[in-house]
């Protein structure tokens, strides 16, 4: 067993669990650390999901992401937490279950070889021992977790045994994206001229595309509008400067390299690769294509270095000049690259942010006002107010829009945001909508005056958009009719070039193109149906102003790339993994049997404020 909890480890199922472990300090089940909190959140089987323990963890991943109080229910997060204790405790109710355990040894190995208990290199234990307490109750305690993290990684590298890609899915995968065809084309951009049409023609056009013409709704709409910026003292000088110093990061843009990389499967041909290269036998170019790569294949972009997570961050952005640099070791390989172009970093000067720091930081500093003034408005709402009064009270312009639509151009400034269009159209005719904080601390209060349903014009209101409708579908209608017409001769027998010389039109070579790669003479229908079918095949697709009749030529199998197959195996096999390990803590969690107290859990996200 010992033996086995060694490979068990340094599988990556062990190296997620125990890094979660070491940088939260989380506790799955165990609740080691009493806040005077301990009803349940979840029972699963025999363990418990303590609620100071819940609220610990979700407090830290609050923190980790960045949100606020309000935005852990709407993303989600609080159920995703305790999703993850409620999996973790099933886990450890089958472990106790079976009676598996890691021994003495493995735990010791683990805590000795964690860099964050390391000083220089070495297992301190006065690190270990500060480290540990400043989190858990004691050493045993995160001893026992790290236990049975130990314990259930062993469980579910078991359960991740036997991940390994189908024999051949690789290859088909790679032909499905790398398989190249090309193709004979031809045009039409002329149908003849269009009809005109008939006033039943216009009348049936309308009513067949009745949405496409109606007016929108409207709504006039009055508003008082609390603005911390409007609201707030003037900010002097020396406050902007803090206030950029403060913010300096942000104003900073930081070195950019276009890089494009090679990765290979080892080091021995990585170092033969740039030995050749290095000699003036090949290029970077001629590496590509020996691989069947392009520059958009090999590509990672206009990057930062924080972009690169490896070693490759310090390489590219070593060198002072574009080069390559390599071979670099990566997750799936030694990688060469090609450093295009550098551009250095600038910095955004304090005067060409000035005007935008001197709105934040009033709007900053003007919250406070913006909330006295905000309480005033209800008070004097509820004392029968209407909005002119309350704007004549606090010294604020009211204002007001006779015909706001839902969508589309709108006024500037707060009106013509999403937000304010929102609150506009979810108030009732004459009522006045209670107050609502917005983004920057301030304050909208709106009432809706009037409103104006949306209606289908007559054909007379709408005479001259209806009939350029009209026209550009029967245009396309017969671009389309005569498209198939050339389609169906192709497909009869017919030489494309004989269609195309009837029609005065020229053959022109499409491709060779990938299933994805953009080309908008041949659509995703077209696309579809020629990529799953032998030379000689026939599509067409319609456009707007012209269609194009399209048949396969010939068809390029991609060449053999040892090295993009290794690594599409790779990751198939840790799809099918993580799978495995899915269903198999569904199972865990139906067998112990999991009961969630929607009230604890309630009691709970209030510890944080969500």
């Amino acid at each position: 067993m010992l033996d086995l909890l060694r490979r068990a480890v340094k599988s990556w199922v062990a190296q997620v669990l125990l890094g979660l472990l070491v940088v939260s300090f989380a506790v799955w089940g165990i609740g080691d650390v009493g806040s005077g909190f301990s009803t349940r959140v979840a029972t699963v089987g025999d363990q418990k999901v303590e609620a100071d323990t819940f609220a610990r963890v979700l407090r830290r991943e609050q923190q980790r992401y960045g949100l606020d109080a309000t935005q852990v229910r709407a993303a989600g997060l609080d159920r995703f937490v305790l999703g993850q204790m409620v999996r973790e405790a099933a886990v450890e109710d089958m472990m106790q279950a079976l009676g598996v355990s890691a021994p003495d040894e493995a735990v010791a190995r683990q805590v000795r070889t964690t860099q964050s208990f390391q000083v220089a290199g070495t297992f301190d234990a006065a690190q270990y021992a500060s480290a540990v307490r400043g989190a858990f109750r004691s050493v045993a305690a995160y001893e026992a977790t790290v236990r049975a993290a130990l314990a259930s990684a062993q469980l579910q590298q078991a359960a991740s045994v036997g991940a390994v890609a189908p024999q051949g899915v690789a290859q088909a995968m790679l032909a499905f994206r790398e398989e190249r065809r090309a193709f004979d084309a031809i045009t039409l951009r002329d149908a003849g001229p269009a009809p005109e049409p008939t006033e039943a023609d216009l009348k049936a056009h309308l009513d067949q595309n009745a949405d496409a013409f109606a007016t929108p709704e409207t709504r006039a709409v009055t508003w008082l509008h609390i603005d911390p910026a409007a609201v707030a003292d003037p900010v002097s000088d020396a406050d902007l400067r803090a206030f950029y110093e403060e913010r300096r990061a942000s104003f900073e843009q930081p070195e950019t390299r276009a890089v494009d990389q090679i990765v290979f499967a080892d080091q021995a041909s990585a170092q033969a690769a740039k030995a050749r290269l290095d000699a003036g036998e090949t290029d970077f170019d001629g590496l590509l294509a020996e691989r069947g790569l392009t520059r958009a294949d090999a590509g990672l972009g206009r990057i930062v270095r924080a972009d690169l997570p490896d070693a490759r961050a310090s390489a590219a952005f070593a060198s002072p000049s574009p080069e390559i640099v390599g071979p670099v070791e990566t997750a799936t390989g030694f990688a060469l690259m090609d450093v295009r172009d550098i551009r250095p970093g600038v910095t955004v000067p304090f005067d060409a942010v000035r005007d935008e720091m001197a709105r934040a930081l009033a709007a900053e500093q003007g919250g406070p006002a913006a909330d006295r003034l905000a309480e005033r408005a209800e008070d004097l709402r509820a004392g029968g107010a209407s909005l002119e009064e309350v704007a004549a009270d606090l010294s604020l312009p009211i204002a007001s829009d006779a015909a706001l639509t839902a969508q589309g151009a709108g006024p500037e400034g707060l009106a013509g945001t999403a937000a304010f269009r929102a609150e506009a159209f979810a108030a009732a005719e004459g009522a006045e909508r209670d107050a609502i904080r917005l983004p920057d601390g301030g304050y909208l209060i709106l009432r809706v005056d009037a409103i104006t349903p949306s209606r289908a014009p007559s054909l007379d209101e709408a005479r001259e958009a209806v009939a350029q409708s009209w026209t550009a579908a029967a245009r396309r209608a017969a671009l389309a009719e005569a498209a198939e017409a050339a389609r169906a001769q192709v497909a009869g027998g017919a030489p494309l070039a004989q269609v195309a010389a009837a029609l005065g039109l020229e053959v022109e070579p499409l491709g060779p193109l990938r299933r994805d790669d953009p080309d908008a003479r041949l659509g995703p229908d077209a696309r579809a149906a020629l990529f799953d079918a032998r030379p000689g095949a026939v599509a067409i697709t319609v456009g707007r102003d012209s269609a194009t009749v399209a048949v396969l030529r010939e068809v390029f199998a991609p060449p053999a790339m040892a090295e993009t197959i290794a690594q599409i195996e790779a990751q198939f096999a840790e799809s099918v993994a993580r799978d495995q390990l899915e269903y198999l803590g569904r199972a865990l969690e139906d067998r112990a049997g999991v009961t969630v107290n929607p009230a604890v859990f309630e009691a709970a996200l209030a510890q944080i404020g969500a």
